[in-house]
């Protein structure tokens, strides 16, 4: 069971383009990080990840009972000029 899946994530700064089409699953037990040059996007995830911005586009969906990120139970759809996201951190 994946407890956290990403989904063609776009991200855009103005008229930048850090990073797009990212997805991935992170296992019940995997183990992973995020490695790149400065500036390349590492934080940006992260912070996209935990609810503190929010991407141009695509999804991030926690799997039950992750620690740091809220219950299904808690998100509420959010959504911005060109995106849904189905959680929202507090």
């Amino acid at each position: 069971m994946a407890v956290l899946s990403v989904q063609n994530l776009d991200m855009e700064f103005g008229e930048r383009t850090l990073f797009s089409g990212v997805s991935f699953e992170v296992g019940e037990r995997d183990k992973i990080g995020f490695i790149g040059s400065n500036a390349t996007g590492q934080t940006t995830l992260f912070k996209l990840i935990t609810g503190e911005l929010e991407p141009s586009s695509g999804g991030i969906y926690p799997g039950k009972n992750v620690p740091g990120l809220p219950d299904r139970a808690d998100r509420r759809p959010k959504t911005s000029r060109r995106t849904h996201s189905p959680w929202r951190v507090r």
